[in-house]
C-alpha cells in the first residue's frame, strides 16, 4: 500500500466534497432567501393594494379614463414601479419612480429575477375593470441577491480552506502512525522480529500496534524455537545417518565374501543374495545422500572454489555421460551457446555433482527413445543450464514437489532405484552457489533450469 499517496488523495476528496457542498447549499440558501424575501414583500405591501384598488373602484366606477387614473396613481408616490391592467390583461397605465429602471409590461406576468422585487396583486372585487396591479423594484447596478451568493461562495472557499488544512493535519498525522506499522511489517519480513512499535493511544492504529508488537514477540520465540529444534534434528540427522552406515558397510563386506565363496545353495545364491544387494545398496544410497544433504545443512560447510573454464567441465563431464547414455541406448545431445571460453570463480566439483546428479535422474526416469538435451546458454551476467528429456511414466503431480525430501513419483517409486534426496540435494548445492533451479512440465517433457550468477565465490 502507498501510504505517501494516500492523505493526498484523501484531502482532495474532502475539498471536493466540501465544495461540491457548500455550492449546493449556497444556490439552495440564495433561492430560499429570494422566495423567503418575496413573500414578505407581497404580504407586507398586500393591504395598501386592496385600499388602492378600493379607491380606484371608487372614484372611476366602470369608466376607465387612463389619464385620470395616471394622474391619480402619481399622486401617491410610490417608492416603486407599477403597472396597471384591465380586465383584458392589457396595460391601463403604468407609474415610474425615477430612482428605479423603467420597464412596463404591456402582458400581465410576474418577472423572475435576482436584482429586485416582482409581484402581482389582484382586485378582490370581481366586477371591477381594474384587475392587477404589477409591483416592479429593479435596483440598477445594485444585484443584492447576485452579493449575497457570491458572498456565500467566498465564505465557502474559506471554509474550504480550515476544513483542507485540518483534514491535512489529521490524515498526515494517520499516514506517519502508518508509515511507521509499515516500517515495522517490512522488518518483520525481512526476519528482524525485534522490531517495536509506539502502541500509545486507545485508537484502532494502537490496538494493530499492540497486535502487530504480541505477533512479533510471538514470531520470534517461534523462529528461535524451530532453529533449535532445526539444530538438533540435523544433529540426530547426521549422527543417526553415520551411525547406520557403519553396520550397512560391514553387512555389505559380509553379503560380497558370501557371494564370492559361494557357499549357499544355488536357488539362494541366484534368488535370495541379489535381492539382498539390491536392497542393502539402496539403503546405503539413502544413509549417504542424508549424511551429503547434513553437510550441506551444517552451517561450518563451505565451498572450494578456484577459477576454472565452465565450458571445458561441462564439455568433459558431458562427455562421460554420453557414454554412459550410450550403454543403454540413449541419446545425449550437448548445445553451448558460448563460443568462446566463460571463465568462473567457483568449486568445479560441486558443479560435476549437480550435473552428475540430473543427468542420471534424466537417464533413470526418462524413455529410452526420447534424447537427454543439455543447453549451456550465457545470458548478461548469468548462465543458465537447461536439461529436458522425455519421461518414462506420467508425472501427475506439480513440479515443485520433486524438490522435497523423500518424495518420488509413485508411478516410479516401486520401479526405479532411487532415494528421494538426489534433487534436494541439486537444489542445496546451486543455492549454495548462489543459483536458483527450477522445473517445466509439459507432457511427457520436463526441462530442469538451472541459472548461475557470473560471480559466485568472487570476482573473475
Amino acid at each position: 500500500m502507498n501510504f505517501k499517496g494516500f492523505y493526498p488523495r484523501v484531502t482532495l476528496v474532502l475539498i471536493i466534497t466540501s465544495l461540491a457542498l457548500f455550492l449546493i447549499l449556497s444556490v439552495f440558501a440564495t433561492y430560499y432567501f429570494r422566495t423567503s424575501v418575496d413573500i414578505i414583500m407581497v404580504e407586507l405591501e398586500r393591504p395598501r393594494m386592496n385600499r388602492i384598488f378600493a379607491e380606484l373602484d371608487r372614484r372611476f366606477g366602470k369608466e376607465v379614463n387612463p389619464d385620470a387614473v395616471h394622474q391619480y396613481l402619481e399622486t401617491l408616490f410610490f417608492e416603486f414601479n407599477l403597472n396597471l391592467y384591465n380586465r383584458a390583461d392589457s396595460l391601463i397605465t403604468a407609474i415610474n419612480t425615477p430612482h428605479l429602471t423603467w420597464g412596463p409590461e404591456n402582458h400581465l406576468r410576474r418577472d423572475g429575477r435576482l436584482t429586485g422585487f416582482s409581484a402581482i396583486y389582484y382586485n378582490p372585487n370581481p366586477d371591477s375593470p381594474f384587475r392587477a396591479m404589477k409591483v416592479d423594484i429593479t435596483l440598477p447596478g445594485k444585484p443584492i441577491l447576485k452579493r449575497m451568493l457570491l458572498l456565500l461562495l467566498a465564505f465557502s472557499l474559506v471554509v474550504i480552506a480550515v476544513f483542507s488544512f485540518v483534514g491535512w493535519q489529521m490524515v498526515s498525522r494517520l499516514n506517519r502512525r502508518l508509515e511507521r506499522l509499515k516500517a515495522g511489517v517490512g522488518q518483520i519480513a525481512a526476519g528482524n522480529f525485534d522490531v517495536q512499535l509506539d502502541d500509545s493511544g486507545e485508537d484502532e492504529i494502537a490496538f494493530l500496534a499492540r497486535n502487530f508488537n504480541l505477533m512479533s514477540t510471538r514470531l520470534k520465540n517461534l523462529v528461535q524455537n524451530l532453529k533449535e529444534s532445526n539444530a538438533v534434528r540435523q544433529r540426530l540427522f547426521a549422527h543417526a545417518s553415520h551411525e547406520i552406515k557403519s553396520p550397512l558397510t560391514s553387512i555389505k563386506g559380509f553379503v560380497d565374501i558370501i557371494e564370492f565363496t559361494n557357499v549357499l545353495p544355488e536357488d539362494q545364491g541366484k534368488d535370495l543374495l541379489p535381492a539382498v544387494k539390491k536392497d542393502l545398496n539402496r539403503v546405503i544410497k539413502i544413509t549417504n545422500d542424508m549424511l551429503q544433504l547434513a553437510r550441506l545443512r551444517d552451517p561450518a560447510y563451505r565451498l572450494e572454489c578456484r577459477k576454472f573454464d565452465f565450458v571445458e567441465l561441462i564439455r568433459e563431464e558431458h562427455s562421460f555421460f554420453a557414454k554412459k547414455a550410450g550403454a543403454q541406448s540413449v541419446q545425449a545431445d550437448l548445445v553451448i551457446d558460448p563460443d568462446g571460453p566463460v571463465v568462473l570463480e567457483t568449486d568445479p566439483d560441486r558443479i560435476s555433482q549437480i550435473l552428475d546428479n540430473l543427468w542420471s535422474n534424466a537417464l533413470k526416469y526418462g524413455d529410452p527413445a526420447g534424447a537427454i538435451r543439455t543447453e549451456l546458454v550465457l545470458h548478461n551476467q548469468f548462465l543458465r543450464i537447461t536439461i529436458s528429456n522425455r519421461l518414462k511414466t506420467p508425472l501427475n503431480v506439480p513440479v515443485s514437489r520433486l524438490f522435497e525430501p523423500f518424495y518420488r513419483n509413485p508411478a516410479d517409486a516401486d520401479k526405479v532405484l532411487g532415494s528421494g534426496l538426489g534433487l534436494v540435494i541439486v537444489k542445496e548445492l546451486v543455492e549454495k552457489l548462489g543459483g536458483a533451479i527450477d522445473a517445466e512440465l509439459r507432457h511427457p517433457w520436463i526441462a530442469v533450469r538451472i541459472r548461475f550468477p557470473r560471480e559466485m565465490c568472487g570476482d573473475v
